[in-house]
């Protein structure tokens, strides 16, 4: 029975710091929101230093709640700032830019 507890705690405890970062997701900015899903998708699928993405705005508009301008617009923003980098249809996102990205979205929110 105790252990039963302590694992419905644990659930507990960790669906309320999930529920926590959707809501603050949903406050973010446009461009923050999309630095944030640069830099988890970084930390997920990058190898060797470097993450590779199809520039689908259309794919990345879903993922932040954006509209398609709204994507643009920030790529456009991040390329110019060289947050990322852009080669045909694929967005580059190097250590070094990816670091950037974490701690201009850090800087806003607690990430982990």
């Amino acid at each position: 029975m105790r252990a039963l507890k302590l694992e419905a705690k644990l659930v507990a405890e960790y669906l309320l710091r999930q529920a926590r970062k959707e809501r603050v997701f949903l406050l973010m900015q446009g461009n923050d929101r999309l630095a944030w899903l640069f830099v988890k998708r970084y930390e997920q699928s990058s190898e060797n230093g470097c993450l590779y993405m199809k520039n689908e705005r259309q794919t990345l508009a879903d993922a932040t709640g954006l509209c398609i301008k709204s994507i643009t617009r920030g790529l456009k923003k991040f390329e110019s700032q060289g947050l990322i980098s852009r080669k045909g249809n694929k967005i580059i996102i190097n250590q070094q830019q990816y670091e950037k990205l974490k701690e201009n979205v850090s800087s806003k929110v607690d990430i982990e």
